[in-house]
């Protein structure tokens, strides 16, 4: 059983940390055009019309989307 365990573990820490890696090249790709919205609040699961809202009225961006993001998903504004 401690077996298991101790296997299950390094497992979950593997591929959390490959995920991770994934995710921060994804970012780098892509950083000149995207960026957090400074004034979303809140998860953005259901509110893509919000976050749409929020990037192009208040921080002048062309669009804005609901992406996945390291925990959940968040608002990204893009500007090109």
């Amino acid at each position: 059983m401690a077996k298991f365990q101790v296997f299950s573990l390094l497992l979950f820490c593997f591929l959390l940390l490959a995920l991770k890696a994934e995710m921060t090249n994804v970012k780098a790709t892509t950083n000149d055009c995207e960026r957090y919205s400074q004034q979303f609040r809140g998860i953005c699961l259901g509110r893509e019309a919000e976050c749409e809202d929020v990037c192009t009225r208040l921080e002048h961006t062309l669009r804005g989307e609901c992406q996945w993001d390291w925990g959940g998903s968040a608002c990204f504004c893009y500007v090109c």
